[in-house]
């Protein structure tokens, strides 16, 4: 999902600031929830 937002914004020209600034905050909640899925998996495999 994050990578079809960023393709979007690079090859989109005709969106203004406010709609880019949408997108990129939408490309950043979804990175944030892949990394937190992605620590969950790895603290499982290896703990503490």
């Amino acid at each position: 999902m994050a990578n079809d937002i960023h393709t979007l914004l690079k090859k989109c020209d005709d969106l203004n600031n406010n709609q880019k600034l949408d997108y990129c905050n939408s490309e950043r909640y979804y990175m944030k929830q892949y990394l937190k899925y992605t620590l969950l998996k790895v603290n499982k495999c290896v703990p503490d």
